[in-house]
């Protein structure tokens, strides 16, 4: 990170950079937090899920001993016991019933959790991070510009690159052809939020 320029020497700049960083940090802080409590919530919808997998799986024990029990009795016991098949299988249906339940519950929760994060990420993504992006590595170009020395005509040709031509004016023409820089590299270092010449002197 030695040498990267992150924020403007302008105090104004900088300060509106930072808010909007730490806004950045405080959006997805809030998102993640409400995607944590959202799934929470959503999974207390699993509650019928589990009472029924839970009531499948007594109905279930009861008549398998039942079904135990009846294979006990001498001759009929194991025609007996395959009268109690049909209420072993109702309580294996209910505790599938009330598994794909939960399953559903879980799924929903994971996904909306999900989407609540991925949104305020997505905004952060296609806004904020590249007018940072931007911001840095124009800036910290620029800086190693001045670093390496006479840095005029070329941030004076940015500068009326990044004039949009409606405000291009004759006398930024002339003092190109003059070789009179200053100016207009002057405006390019304002324009990135540096310190100019004259602030550092």
């Amino acid at each position: 990170m030695a040498g990267v320029k992150l924020y403007a020497d302008q105090a104004g700049r900088r300060a509106g950079q930072l808010l909007a960083d730490l806004a950045a940090v405080a959006v997805m802080v809030f998102a993640v937090i409400g995607a944590s409590r959202l799934y929470e919530n959503v999974l207390k919808l699993r509650m019928p899920g589990d009472k029924l997998a839970e009531s499948g799986s007594v109905l279930r024990g009861v008549f398998l001993g039942a079904a135990e029990w009846a294979k006990r009795i001498p001759l009929v016991g194991e025609s007996l016991a395959q009268a109690f098949a049909p209420g072993v299988d109702a309580g294996d249906q209910l505790v599938a019933a009330g598994g794909r339940q939960i399953d559903a519950v879980e799924q929903t929760g994971f996904w909306l959790a999900l989407v609540v994060v991925l949104l305020p990420l997505v905004l952060l993504l296609a806004t904020w991070l590249p007018w940072r992006v931007r911001f840095v590595r124009e800036a910290t170009a620029a800086v190693k510009l001045l670093r390496l020395g006479d840095a005029r005509e070329l941030l004076a040709a940015r500068a009326i690159a990044n004039l949009p031509l409606k405000r291009l004016t004759n006398a930024d023409a002339v003092a190109w052809r003059r070789g009179e820089l200053d100016a207009l590299a002057e405006r390019e270092l304002v324009r990135l939020g540096l310190r100019t010449s004259r602030a550092r002197q």
